[in-house]
């Protein structure tokens, strides 16, 4: 039998509020059944999570998540799954993955997952696999203070 890779647990009582994902509610980006190790490319492992508790969003520019590649000579793929509850409407607030101190931002223009944001459930905007090279760190950083509201980020980040 395969292994299952888990995904990023939706915490009670916001699992009805997450969007459908694969025709089903309730999971951050997969139930753990969808795919098995040998579907993701390398064998991920998880290397860092905000836990159950995720991580307040706060009036400043933090590091939520961070993991730095082996110093190989490899280049190392990282996905970052995750969600971010607003419990009260978000000015500001945007969260980024940052590589080596390099903001990655899609050609859209979008971050990790977008601030100024309702009260809600989200799932992330920007794409999640992303390439490390070795010796390199990967962060999933609060690119924009948050002025006003409220919101958790529940993440993860999975490497190989």
């Amino acid at each position: 039998m395969a292994t299952q890779v888990p995904y990023v647990a939706v915490p009670p009582g916001i699992a009805s509020r997450v969007s459908s994902v694969f025709g089903r509610t309730g999971n951050v980006v997969a139930e753990a059944g969808d795919y098995s190790a040998a579907q993701i490319a390398g064998g991920l492992s998880r290397v860092a999570t905000t836990g159950a508790a995720g991580f307040a969003l706060q009036n400043a520019t933090p590091t939520i998540l961070s993991w730095t590649a082996p110093d190989d000579g490899q280049l190392h793929t990282i996905i970052v799954p995750g969600l971010i509850d607003v419990s009260s409407a978000a000015t500001g607030g945007s969260c980024a993955l940052v590589v080596n101190g390099v903001t990655l931002v899609a050609a859209g223009g979008y971050t990790w997952l977008n601030g100024n944001l309702p009260a809600a459930t989200y799932e992330p905007t920007a794409p999640i696999a992303v390439g490390v090279p070795p010796g390199q760190t990967a962060e999933l950083a609060q690119h924009a203070a948050l002025t006003a509201g409220a919101a958790t980020v529940y993440a993860e980040i999975w490497a190989a």
